[in-house]
């Protein structure tokens, strides 16, 4: 069983990163399998599936991202031994178009190779934008 928190509130200038942390926490009583492929320009966010809403409930758009950037990517391998946490930072904005001021709703879901791909969610943050 994995555990995956988020901050409850952050605030951000607009145009500036949207770098959360994804903490992930082995609350099981095994070592895990914690690997994920990372797309260098962009960071380990890739290996996340994200529901990202603006305050209308909306989802928020992914933005272009050129091919070259996804291509160069590099495994990350590692473990996590039952109470080990990891970080990983999670540069929003390089995949969703965050740009506008205002509140937007933040979840992150990860497949869980080790656990029959069971999927965890983070808590639900809110990320503001601010001019």
């Amino acid at each position: 069983m994995l555990r995956r928190p988020l901050e409850t509130t952050a605030t951000f200038r607009a145009g500036a990163d949207v770098d959360l942390n994804l903490q992930l926490t082995d609350v099981s009583e095994r070592e895990l399998n914690a690997g994920v492929n990372v797309a260098v320009a962009i960071g380990p966010a890739t290996a996340y599936s994200w529901d990202i809403r603006d305050e209308r409930g909306q989802p928020v758009p992914r933005v272009s991202i050129p091919a070259g950037r996804l291509a160069i990517g590099e495994a990350w391998l590692r473990t996590l031994k039952p109470g080990e946490i990891l970080n990983d930072p999670a540069y929003l904005n390089r995949i969703y178009a965050m740009t506008e001021p205002g509140k937007y709703t933040v979840q992150a879901f990860w497949n869980v190779p080790d656990c029959g791909g069971q999927t965890v969610a983070s808590n639900k943050i809110t990320v503001t934008i601010v001019k």
